[in-house]
């Protein structure tokens, strides 16, 4: 079935790199709006302007949008409909799947995709500056064969990555000012983090503010009668007593074996018709399962910590898309948080956390780093003990599991989180934390491993807890010594209470492997996250 009709496919490169180049939480959260927003901000109109030259219309939307949210029932895509709607002059193409950081667009033909790419493209670099986006399109459309379409679209698609010019869209003069940082002309003013006078900044910069102040009222803001300040500093407002104590944790959460699950979806399905509608069905579950289900879960956890009962606004969501949540939250209840999302989620979905704890000073793009190598860090594992069962159904409940794992950053700042391990010494003990999913065995750590951990160091004691970080560092040998002073100083009550986890503490005549593990990872944070009774007594 010949026609002209080609599919086109929308990537934002460099993402990461665009969101975080500022370390200003601010910058963030518009960088990472703009991402989320710049087809809705800039394609349909450069759409509109192409179909208004080319078909002299000049009224209605030029591009179709199928309802993919705020109603029960996803539109069904269907091609015969699609090209119903091609033979008209208001519409010259329709959009047909957006999700997993792509988006992609079925068009009228090769001409009208080129068009539409340029004018959005220029619109971009007019009002963001070095944001890039990259599109890729294949003709010879055939509406049976959805899937080798996809795949020559995407080797298509690699080969034009490639090609993609590595410097900045546009240069300066010597005349002009620059950033430090990027080497950008300085071309706009607004009011920066902490400036009260009219900043020079850069477009990218300067645009990232302005969608900031466009979505903080109804995203990331409290509402204005309850702001201490006209214009608040967010993290500042996340701490437990301000002046005090400034901990702040990021926690990143990213859904396992996405790829996979998508492939399964459409295992055995070939047309356009049925993948396109599975493919829809599937990406709204996904942002139903893994953010829209979730944020009831998170809000019960942070309500039910009693230090964080009297504040309000302690959560503030920066990234929430697909399979991919980032939230910034006191420290104090952020391993609440982070259990609280993963236990809820669905026995076929599951996720990994990862949670960076720092200061509200430290650079928020360092924190963000080493909360998403953390969540890396689980996965590996996973993967690693997947590959190690010989049980197939083992290794699928592997492939499956919720793991989490968190560093707490004490002045460390631009390295990474492998780097720091190794100079602790700590790289081989600092294993994942199991939160559901997966039967664990001797060399791995659970919930219930941690529970009971806890109440040892309870019994030990604030004052025994803090010495005992050192001898588990050093050696088993000399842990097993630290514990046994430790318990020969004990009253009768607490020593007699002490035989009951005689068999989880010890190996042998020794300290276990997996005890030495959970206090280098506990003691560091047991002010923070598992001193809790104690403090309250």
């Amino acid at each position: 079935m010949k026609n002209d009709y080609v599919l086109a496919m929308y990537d934002v490169r460099g993402k990461q790199q665009f969101i975080y180049r500022s370390e200003h939480l601010k910058e963030i959260i518009g960088g990472s709006a703009i991402i989320r927003d710049v087809f809705d901000d800039y394609l349909y109109d450069a759409a509109k302007e192409v179909r208004n030259k080319t078909f002299g219309v000049t009224s209605g939307e030029a591009i179709y949008r199928y309802v993919s949210s705020g109603s029960e029932q996803i539109e069904k895509f269907s091609f015969k409909a699609f090209e119903q709607r091609m033979q008209t002059p208001q519409y010259i193409g329709e959009v047909i799947y957006n999700g997993g950081g792509n988006f992609f667009i079925l068009y009228k033909s090769g001409q009208i995709c080129r068009d539409v790419t340029a004018v959005f493209t220029r619109s971009v670099l007019q009002n963001i500056g070095a944001l890039k986006v990259i599109c890729t399109y294949i003709s010879d459309i055939h509406p049976d064969n959805y899937k080798e379409d996809v795949k020559c679209l995407y080797q298509k698609h690699r080969y034009t990555e490639n090609q993609e010019a590595p410097t900045a869209p546009y240069g300066t003069l010597p005349i002009v000012q620059t950033d430090y940082l990027t080497s950008m002309p300085l071309t706009n003013y607004c009011r920066t983090v902490g400036s009260k006078p009219l900043t020079a900044v850069t477009k990218e910069t300067f645009a990232k503010y302005r969608k900031y102040d466009e979505i903080r009222e109804r995203e990331y803001c409290r509402p204005a009668d309850q702001r201490t300040v006209p214009d608040e500093k967010i993290l500042d407002n996340l701490v437990t007593r301000k002046g005090e104590e400034s901990l702040l944790a990021v926690i990143y959460m990213d859904g396992n074996n996405m790829g996979a699950k998508v492939a399964e979806y459409n295992r055995d399905r070939k047309t356009y018709d049925e993948c396109i509608n599975s493919l829809r069905k599937f990406s709204s579950e996904i942002q139903k399962t893994f953010i829209d289900d979730r944020k009831p879960d998170i809000d019960a956890a942070i309500r039910s910590y009693s230090d964080k009962s009297d504040k309000e606004g302690v959560l503030r969501l920066v990234v929430g898309s697909g399979d991919e949540i980032t939230i910034i939250t006191n420290a104090r209840v952020a391993l609440q948080v982070a259990k609280a999302y993963l236990k809820a989620l669905p026995a076929d979905m599951s996720s990994c956390a990862g949670i960076s704890i720092f200061h509200s000073h430290t650079p928020f793009a360092d924190a963000y780093r080493i909360a998403e190598e953390c969540c890396e860090s689980g996965k590996q594992y996973m993967k690693k003990r997947a590959a190690e069962e010989l049980d197939p159904a083992a290794g699928k409940a592997w492939q499956n599991a919720c793991m989490l794992d968190f560093h707490y950053n004490q002045g460390v700042i631009g390295v990474s989180l492998e780097e720091i391990r190794t100079a602790e010494e700590t790289a081989d003990l600092a294993i994942p934390w199991i939160i559901n999913g997966a039967k664990a065995d001797s060399r791995d750590v659970t919930c219930e491993d941690v529970l009971q951990m806890q109440k040892i160091l309870l019994q030990f004691g604030r004052s025994n807890v803090k010495g005992l970080l050192q001898a588990a560092r050093e050696s088993r040998g000399a842990l097993t010594m630290e514990v046994r002073r430790i318990c020969a100083h004990m009253d009768q009550s607490k020593a007699d209470a002490m035989k009951e986890y005689h068999a989880f503490l010890y190996e042998g005549d020794s300290i276990s492997g997996k005890v030495q593990n959970l206090m280098i990872r506990m003691i560091p944070v047991y002010d923070i996250w598992f001193g809790k009774e104690e403090r309250n007594e």
